[in-house]
């Protein structure tokens, strides 16, 4: 029955399910509910809201309510929510006026948060990973390929990403046959 969060409020990756307007409205309310009490109980220095719908939706009423400063970032599917609709664009517009800072995952989606009304331009911070921590090591191909019957030669492609349309995967597949042309085995 989840229609809100986690991609779930999006039909095919690229639209907005009509289930997701329904109930809008209800979550951004409790969760702001949710945040507002748990800032009376506690002492904070600062809202970190991911996601400027629903997240910063929700945290603007506690940060003007607290006066407390409050932090944005964007991961992509809520910039892309906030294109799409007139009610998310609004809800974003106004996070974006109140949030002290804005951070964003890629520089194309800082630059389309800045049509959304993020100002300045959001400072871009890559996801990243330990390349010494999760780094190829010869160990665990040699193991793979030898499970997998490859030899040292043979090109291995490594896609991951959820599996929609936005992430491209079509690309990859309609490029296998000439790749199986240039590489046989």
């Amino acid at each position: 029955l989840e229609v809100f969060g986690y991609a779930e409020s999006l039909r095919a990756d690229v639209a907005v399910r009509r289930s997701a307007f329904l109930v809008a409205p209800l979550a951004v309310a409790s969760g702001a509910g949710k945040l507002l009490a748990l800032a009376r109980r506690s002492r904070f220095d600062v809202i970190h809201a991911h996601w400027v719908v629903p997240g910063g939706a929700m945290a603007l009423p506690v940060s003007w309510t607290s006066g407390l400063p409050m932090v944005v970032s964007l991961h992509g599917s809520d910039v892309f929510l906030s294109e799409k609709s007139a009610l998310f664009g609004r809800a974003a517009r106004m996070a974006f006026g109140r949030a002290s800072a804005v951070t964003a995952c890629s520089a194309e989606l800082a630059e389309r948060s800045q049509r959304l009304g993020a100002t300045p331009r959001p400072i871009t911070i890559p996801y990243g990973v330990s390349a010494e921590l999760f780094g190829p090591r010869q160990e665990d191909a040699t193991r793979l390929r030898s499970a997998w019957g490859l030899g040292d030669q043979v090109p291995v492609v490594l896609a991951v990403g959820r599996l929609v349309h936005k992430k491209g995967f079509e690309y990859l597949i309609e490029a296998i046959p000439r790749v199986v042309t240039k590489y046989p085995d």
